[in-house]
């Protein structure tokens, strides 16, 4: 479902160009990350659903790869819910302000940005992980909690969200 929702929001943002505005960038980004999310739980899934087991669970190269993108595309998710907020909260409270700075360029830059952070953090894990195969492909398990919470406080700390 999240595959075929996200792809008609895509294509109708693309179409329509009536619908072409700052914060549809920010969701259009959104739809993008969370198609990435649900492509690559599908695709952990449709391993997983003839066994109990997935079939790839023991194996770095498969497990570590598939996790890390699901946490880049779920921080991507964090960071354009925020970049939104902010986007949101400086045209309702500085107006004038808004309009003279927040230009196309300007929320383009701050897309690749937030896209380069959440893909340089969510790939850091590629090389400093957890994983063994006695406990198999658990995400939780194959990145410390800790790095987890940094990530985290780089998108809730982060001036553009104050």
């Amino acid at each position: 479902m999240a595959l075929f929702n996200n792809c008609l929001l895509l294509v109708t943002l693309s179409t329509n160009r009536s619908l072409w505005s700052y914060t549809n960038a920010y969701i259009a980004s959104l739809a993008v990350a969370d198609l990435l999310l649900g492509l690559m739980l599908f695709i952990r899934n449709f391993w997983l659903f003839p066994s109990t087991e997935w079939v790839f669970e023991n194996l770095v190269i498969a497990c570590v790869p598939v996790t890390c993108l699901v946490y880049i595309s779920a921080m991507e998710s964090l960071a354009c819910l925020v970049l939104m907020s902010a986007d949101r909260y400086l045209y309702i409270v500085h107006p004038f302000w808004y309009e003279l700075k927040i230009t196309p360029r300007v929320t383009r830059v701050l897309i690749a940005l937030s896209w380069c952070i959440s893909i340089s953090l969510g790939i850091l894990p590629m090389w400093f992980h957890n994983f063994t195969p006695k406990l198999g492909c658990q995400p939780m398990l194959i990145i410390s909690k800790s790095y987890l919470l940094g990530c985290l406080c780089v998108y809730f700390l982060s001036p553009p969200s104050r």
